[in-house]
């Protein structure tokens, strides 16, 4: 992975492997359901605390097509967990959309 800074993590300890804004439990399907629901980007930003490039980021990986995701988000390599009786390993390899 390069050392480009990406805002959106998906890690098992944080938001339960949720989509969600780095360092933060805020999930980007609620960022982006209130930006799809009126709110401005400079609203949302000043509410959850972040800057602007990470509202923006947040919505447009709601809304992004796959390539855009994978630019935006970093995948904690967790290794395997069990859920609903079947072990899954979550990892940027792994990860379907």
């Amino acid at each position: 992975m390069n050392n480009k800074y990406r805002p959106i993590t998906i890690d098992i300890q944080t938001c339960l492997g949720q989509p969600c804004i780095r360092g933060t439990d805020i999930h980007t399907r609620i960022v982006a359901a209130r930006f799809a629901a009126g709110e401005s980007l400079q609203a949302l930003a000043v509410h959850y605390r972040c800057s602007l490039h990470t509202i923006e980021a947040a919505v447009r990986f709601e809304l992004g097509s796959v390539a855009q995701r994978q630019e935006l988000v970093e995948v904690a390599d967790a290794g395997p967990i069990l859920m609903h009786g079947k072990w899954y390993k979550l990892d940027r390899e792994s990860l379907r959309w």
